[in-house]
């Protein structure tokens, strides 16, 4: 037999012992009380006295249920604490943009005023200048798009325009003119005035001469020389087909408008606007009589 089993069986022989002892005892007690006394709490004095011989007390069941109870409480706590945020933790503040004044800017009142009246005048001026550069592109768009109309309508003409005009002539105006516009779009003017002008010249009666007088006012207007450009766009009304006449009145009102004779400008603007109802460039003439 081995150690182990030895003192399992040793230790079994001790409790039956102890046991039978604690029997006899109780017994003996029980005969010598009398038959009125009340045996109930000596019996619970006796289990009480059994379960510490025994080592076999445990944590009373309220007292482990009470604990129990705390410690899912205190789990509770935990995860509230985590869902729902302390309502006394001071918030972040906001961060909000200064206001401009005086003080802040370390100016007078008067000083201050004087600024802010010039900001407001620029921002004007700004607005203005950003309907005037929009209008400016419309122009340009709008160019673009005549341009591509006259080179279709260029290219359904017969191939003798003129009755009197062999068809070597025309085709000598053709080459010659196509030249000229391709001075003109490179933005080499003075080559391209050069050009028009040898165009009107040696072809004065030819259907296209008054696109060509057109073209030489534009080439002013590039090189920013707008008194000239005004007086060669004028010369375009001396030619009786129209096709050019609401083109040159515009860039009349332009070129009076970057001079800065503004009112010179609004006459010739109201002028395009009453004899052009039906031009594609009404929209902008009218901004610009609104912005002067």
């Amino acid at each position: 037999m081995t150690d182990s089993r030895r003192s399992i069986l040793t230790v079994i022989l001790a409790l039956v012992v102890l046991l039978i002892g604690l029997f006899l005892v109780c017994a003996g007690r029980r005969a010598s009380m009398g038959p009125g006394e009340d045996l109930s709490s000596d019996d619970e004095q006796f289990q009480l006295e059994l379960m510490d011989l025994l080592d076999l007390t445990e944590e009373p069941a309220d007292s482990a249920e009470l604990s129990s109870k705390q410690d899912l409480t205190a789990d509770e706590d935990d995860i509230l604490s985590l869902l729902v945020p302390d309502e006394q933790e001071p918030q972040e503040p906001v961060e909000s943009t200064p206001v401009a004044s005086a003080e802040t800017m370390g100016l007078s009142e008067e000083m201050f005023m004087k600024v802010r009246n010039d900001v407001l005048r620029l921002e004007s001026i700004l607005d203005r200048k950003t309907a005037s550069v929009d209008s400016l592109k419309r122009i340009i768009s709008n160019r673009e798009g005549r341009i591509r109309e006259l080179e279709a309508r260029l290219n359904s003409l017969p191939a003798a325009p003129l009755a009197s005009a062999p068809t070597g002539v025309t085709s000598g105006f053709m080459a010659a003119y196509e030249s000229a516009r391709s001075q003109f779009e490179r933005h080499d003017y003075s080559a391209a005035i050069a050009s028009f002008e040898n165009l009107l010249s040696e072809y004065a009666g030819h259907s296209m001469a008054d696109n060509c007088q057109y073209w030489i006012g534009e080439c002013y207007f590039g090189l920013r020389q707008y008194q000239k450009a005004v007086i060669e766009f004028q010369k375009v009304f001396a030619y009786a087909a129209p096709d050019k006449h609401d083109d040159a009145q515009l860039m009349i009102g332009l070129s009076y408008y970057r001079i800065g004779q503004r009112e010179q400008a609004e006459s010739e603007f109201q002028t395009f606007l009453n004899n052009y109802t039906d031009s594609e460039y009404t929209s902008i003439a009218r901004r610009y009589v609104q912005n002067i």
